[in-house]
């Protein structure tokens, strides 16, 4: 699994096996406040990409992060991070930041798709809370991280 990441070293690929689970934090933490309804829906998010997505490199991932736990996983990740917003976006915005150093050492495909597919979970997490159907429930705090803003979109060489 994951043999097309055979260039990076570990610490990039646990950070690219982690960016999904940081980006639901970032964006469901956001307005200082990650509801169960955001927990809820980053782990059915997470599970829906393990058969969804298009990618097989991009779905295995997911199928990494998938498993019983995965909610548990992102309270024991909320409740690690900093306790103020502004501190948890900030560190969570850093360590996505790294992400752009990572992605252009993999095949185009792959880093378009993954880049696409952090974005599509930020939006969908962003929409979890409230509305109809979660539609307009997006805050103010979530709106500024929504297009995940300190990723850079992979360029095709």
């Amino acid at each position: 699994m994951l043999d097309n990441l055979t260039q990076l070293n570990q610490e990039e690929k646990d950070l690219l096996i982690a960016a999904p689970t940081f980006v639901a934090a970032l964006i469901g933490g956001a307005d200082g406040n990650f509801t169960d309804d955001e927990i809820e829906r980053a782990a059915e998010v997470i599970h829906i990409k393990t058969f969804s997505e298009k990618h097989e490199h991009v779905r295995e991932i997911y199928e990494l992060l998938d498993h019983s736990q995965t909610e548990q996983d992102l309270v024991s990740l909320m409740v690690s991070l900093p306790k103020t917003a502004k501190e948890r976006n900030l560190y969570l915005s850093t360590e996505l930041e790294q992400l752009n150093g990572i992605l252009p050492k993999l095949n185009y495909s792959f880093s378009i798709r993954y880049y696409k597919s952090l974005r599509q979970i930020a939006h969908l997490v962003a929409n979890a809370d409230g509305g109809f159907w979660g539609m307009g429930a997006m805050h103010e705090a979530e709106r500024v991280f929504v297009k995940l803003p300190m990723l850079i979109e992979p360029k095709k060489d």
